[in-house]
């Protein structure tokens, strides 16, 4: 089966197809962009070089792989057209070019755009006793979803109205995740600060402990609207029940729309079991694998 770009950390797309288009169209795992190398960065940048800690939840988020691999890499430069409900995606917007074999008929690459600063820690000590204190600041968490457009791409001669409005569908769904997500992560952030006897060593070594305190549950959180997000997209383009098989079922198609405009109330950031319901539901081809 056609995977372009599945299951990356930084962007995944979303394919659709038309009802003219007769052929099985992929089915893309539904993930939010992860920058990881910018994650990393950013992490040990605020926590002042201890990124010991913080690795761990990026190891988790991002796989151990990634993260040894995009370490010191530098950032990717995207064009990126930022979710904006008055101003819609436009098929000028997907200027990608259409991979060789591809059996579906667009793709949009939705994700989450980099967060910066999250946490930091900082210590000091005075007459033998130290204090450690770690921030998880939650006016940093501003998730905000857009469309990488280099890596979005749609077949000529397959560019309708309908296909142009299921792919807004997959946008959407990102960015309305990414919403309850960002709430999600601002309830657990938290400021953890540590006291004891000791001098720079130990004071650096709490300071590190509580970083990692404060990191976790928001990581965490960030992770289950990952997948939340995932099942979203499964459901949306799956062939089971609700699905719309890549929006050629235009009844599910306007239930969809429907929901999205709702605010999705029945995909929670946690929700609970997600890779069960992802297996009941045939993720993460949504039931639509030949």
């Amino acid at each position: 089966m056609d995977r372009d770009l599945a299951r990356t950390p930084v962007r995944v797309p979303r394919g659709g197809r038309t009802p003219a288009d007769t052929r099985r169209s992929a089915s893309h795992p539904s993930v939010p962009g992860r920058d990881a190398a910018a994650a990393v960065r950013t992490l040990v940048r605020s926590a002042g070089g201890a990124a010991g800690p913080t690795l761990g939840g990026l190891q988790r988020a991002a796989g151990n792989a990634a993260v040894g691999r995009l370490l010191g890499t530098p950032p990717v430069q995207r064009a990126k057209v930022f979710h904006d409900p008055s101003k819609p995606l436009q098929w000028k917007h997907f200027t990608g070019a259409v991979p060789s074999g591809a059996t579906h008929s667009a793709a949009t690459a939705s994700a989450w755009d980099e967060l910066k600063g999250m946490f930091s820690s900082t210590y000091s000590f005075e007459n033998g006793t130290y204090t450690a204190t770690a921030k998880a600041d939650s006016a940093k968490m501003n998730i905000r979803s857009y469309v990488d457009t280099g890596s979005s791409w749609a077949k000529a001669d397959h560019r309708s109205s309908a296909l142009l409005a299921h792919e807004q569908g997959h946008f959407d769904i990102t960015h309305v995740i990414g919403e309850r997500t960002e709430a999600a992560m601002k309830k657990v952030a938290t400021t953890v600060t540590k006291t004891g006897a000791g001098g720079d060593a130990k004071g650096a070594a709490a300071a590190s402990e509580a970083l990692d305190e404060v990191s976790k549950p928001v990581l965490d959180m960030f992770d289950a609207g990952y997948e939340v997000n995932e099942y979203a997209q499964c459901r949306y383009d799956g062939c089971m029940d609700v699905g719309t098989n890549h929006g050629t079922r235009a009844a599910q198609q306007a239930q969809w729309n429907r929901w999205i405009g709702m605010g999705l109330p029945t995909f929670t950031v946690p929700l609970d079991d997600v890779e069960a319901r992802m297996r009941k539901n045939g993720c993460p081809d949504g039931g639509c694998s030949p």
